[in-house]
């Protein structure tokens, strides 16, 4: 009986269990994002901002998305024009102007900028606090007894929040400009 059990092959979970195993997986990124979400408000809602390490990430959030932002706000504004203009040809051309307003500052500009912060910007902080687990600097921090979160991600979290509004007028702009 025992080598019966130590000579038989498990055998490959079905379908079901790799779909059951991918949903752990995935709850268990969407909880640790959670966790990190909540530890960043706290932090930033409870300790006193560093606002140097703010203004810093604001500029490198800001200045991330600004040239690419302009791009594809005059050209998505440029675009809105053209497939309005051809749609109100039939009807009246005068209110082409408050249509493509209306449509880049409520839909338009902040998807567009909330899509470039999350990719661009987000990428790049990514890739920085992963090195920076790479070469164990976050340890660092916990033998220096600095909170990471704290030092790190609320920066990061509070510049990204402030500089989306500011992103999404300078887009908003740029786009009916355009």
């Amino acid at each position: 009986m025992a080598v019966e059990a130590i000579g038989r092959v498990p055998r490959r979970p079905g379908p079901i269990g790799r779909l059951g195993a991918g949903l752990l997986d995935v709850l268990q990124v969407l909880g640790e994002a959670a966790s990190l979400f909540t530890a960043a408000v706290r932090a930033s809602a409870f300790v006193p901002v560093d606002r140097q390490r703010v203004v810093v990430q604001m500029v490198r959030v800001g200045t991330d998305t600004l040239s690419i932002g302009a791009l594809l706000s005059v050209f998505v504004g440029m675009v809105l024009v053209v497939q309005a203009a051809d749609q109100l040809r039939e009807v009246n051309e005068s209110v082409l102007g408050p249509i493509v307003g209306l449509a880049m500052t409520k839909e338009l500009g902040p998807v567009m900028m909330a899509f470039l912060l999350a990719g661009r910007a987000g990428s790049a902080m990514a890739a920085e606090l992963g090195s920076m687990t790479v070469y164990d600097e976050i340890n660092a921090l916990r033998t220096m007894d600095i909170d990471p979160v704290r030092f790190l991600v609320m920066p990061r979290f509070v510049a990204a929040t402030l500089a989306l509004p500011l992103l999404i007028l300078y887009s908003d702009f740029i786009g009916v400009w355009g």
